[in-house]
């Protein structure tokens, strides 16, 4: 879906009302909404609870920087744009910082006759200085040296952001596009599910449906640099075989611990093993990001392979979480969120749901889900997981009579 950004723009007041203003209007012609330049008129007092509200309510901050440092915050003894600026960065915003160069001043004096005092600092140089050097940390810092390349740099800015930033910014769909399009992609999720648990239809191609159809409802609600889905469950104790087959060597990426029995994709080659971790909420470590709302899957696992048909001892099962944990702290992995699949009697999980994404970090800077978003994903995915919790079962007693 097309979304708007709502781009807050942040700069000194005098000395960049020409670049705001054509910031402004590059902004409109990119389709996207510029804010913050109401907080120049006369009619609003620029205090820091206001403009705070407005960053808040932005999807990407904008920050234009010249030679003055601006005015001072009487309480901090910092400039406003300054303390804007580290704003945007406390909530995680994409920030944009445009620097003119001081050629580009240097430009602006002789060709608009513009004073010195006017575009170059003079009584907070040194405050100036340590701002200048904290703001060129950032991801997109941007270097203009001449007004003519300010547009096209600006929108390039913007379009990286869109396609590169993690999490991607929210931004604003329009209502109507909104109802003509998720509405019938919400409808075909719960008619498929209502369907298969009707029916009783749990058949790999019925499931592998399902998951197409969880696939795109995730790229456009949750998170659009998706992978593939797998669901994956742990080798019954005749594929087990014992200990040497659950764990070659000291590289449990290869070992067979856990198996795909279903997926939004086609496979030429098994899936190395992704390690999770569980803390019983959304969880960050080596690129992963777990929710689980409370269900250890992976102790349901381990509590899995101490029964006796795996024949395990007491020293091998510890040797394998042993060597799971080294493996795990030494190997970085694509990023999946993950979700437990309980089992119908009982809250023990029988599977595991993971969401593999092509890009590090997918969810935000530590791929931690807000409480509110993380409970919405989970509820968006309890009905599938029902169906996937009798799908597993009926394949696994399935297999179990084959063999």
């Amino acid at each position: 879906m097309e979304r708007k950004f709502q781009i807050f723009i942040s700069s000194t007041y005098e000395d960049m009302k020409s670049e705001r203003e054509a910031a402004a209007i590059a902004i409109l012609r990119s389709q996207n909404i510029p804010s913050g330049m109401e907080l120049w008129s006369g009619a609003n007092a620029r205090t820091l609870d206001i403009i705070y509200q407005w960053i808040d309510e932005s999807d990407i901050f904008l920050l234009l920087l010249g030679g003055r440092y601006g005015s001072l915050h009487p309480d901090t003894g910092l400039s406003y744009t300054e303390l804007e600026f580290d704003y945007a960065k406390k909530l995680n915003k994409p920030t944009i910082t445009i620097y003119f160069t001081d050629a580009y001043i240097e430009e602006k004096i002789r060709s608009y006759g513009c004073s010195i005092e006017s575009v170059l600092e003079q009584k907070e140089f040194q405050k100036m200085l340590l701002f200048r050097s904290k703001v060129m940390d950032g991801r997109y810092f941007i270097k203009v040296d001449d007004i003519h390349t300010f547009e096209s740099k600006l929108l390039a800015a913007i379009d990286h952001v869109r396609r590169n930033h993690c999490p991607a910014p929210a931004g604003w769909i329009n209502a109507r596009t909104l109802c003509d399009y998720v509405l019938p992609q919400f409808f075909e999720y719960t008619n498929k599910v209502i369907s298969q648990m009707r029916e009783e239809r749990y058949s790999d191609r019925d499931v592998s449906e399902l998951l197409l159809i969880l696939h795109s409802l995730v790229k456009d609600f949750i998170c659009d640099s998706l992978g593939w889905i797998d669901v994956m469950i742990p080798l019954s104790p005749s594929e087990a075989a014992g200990y040497d087959k659950l764990v070659k060597g000291s590289d449990l990426g290869t070992s067979k611990w856990l198996k795909v029995i279903f997926s939004s994709i086609k496979r030429t080659n098994p899936p190395r093993l992704i390690p999770v971790d569980v803390s019983g909420k959304p969880w960050r470590g080596s690129g992963n990001a777990f929710l689980a709302c409370g269900m250890d899957y992976v102790s349901s696992f381990e509590n899995r392979f101490r029964e006796a048909g795996y024949a395990l001892s007491e020293e091998q099962l510890c040797s394998i979480e042993a060597q799971y944990i080294q493996w795990r702290s030494n190997h970085h992995f694509s990023s999946i969120l993950a979700f437990g699949i309980p089992d119908k009697l009982d809250n023990r999980a029988i599977g595991v749901l993971n969401l593999n994404f092509r890009k590090e970090c997918p969810l935000g800077g530590d791929d931690n889900l807000p409480p509110d978003r993380a409970n919405a994903v989970f509820e968006l995915f309890q009905p599938a997981l029902h169906v996937l919790s009798a799908a597993i079962e009926r394949k696994t007693i399935t297999e179990g009579r084959q063999r």
